[in-house]
C-alpha cells in the first residue's frame, strides 16, 4: 500500500491555499523577562489558538481543504485528477469519494499533488 506522507513544503502550500498564516516565528523578551514567541508575519503568539501549523492529518484539516476546493471552483478538476493518480475510473463514482473520505492525509496529500501540477 502507497504511503501518503505530506512533506513540510506541501503543509505550508495547503495552510496557504486555505488562506492561513505559515507562521515564522520569532521571539522577544517582554518588561517583566517573560520570552514571547510569536510569528513576524500574523503576530499569532504562543497564547493564541492559531499558533502552530496544521498537520494535514485529521477530519478537520482535510474538510478546510476540501471547502476550499469547492469555493475556489476546483473541485471538479481535482476529481478529474484523482482518476488520473489513482486507479478509478468515472464509473467509481461513490468508491472514489469512499476512497477519498477515508484517509484524511490521502486526500491532502492528492490536493497537494493536485496543486502542484497546477503550478
Amino acid at each position: 500500500m502507497k504511503k501518503y506522507k505530506i512533506t513540510d513544503k506541501q503543509r505550508k502550500m495547503l495552510t496557504e491555499f486555505i488562506g492561513e498564516c505559515w507562521h515564522e516565528y520569532d521571539c522577544e523578551m517582554e518588561d517583566d523577562g517573560i520570552i514571547r514567541q510569536f510569528c513576524v508575519i500574523c503576530d499569532a503568539d504562543s497564547s493564541s489558538n492559531h499558533f502552530g501549523f496544521r498537520t494535514f492529518t485529521t477530519d478537520s484539516d482535510m474538510m478546510e481543504v476540501r471547502k476550499m476546493l469547492r469555493d475556489e471552483g476546483l473541485w471538479h478538476g481535482f476529481y478529474d485528477f484523482v482518476i488520473r493518480y489513482t486507479p478509478f475510473s468515472e464509473e467509481d463514482g461513490v468508491d472514489i469519494m469512499v476512497y477519498l473520505d477515508k484517509n484524511p492525509e490521502r486526500f491532502c496529500w492528492l490536493v497537494a499533488k493536485f496543486l502542484e501540477e497546477r503550478r
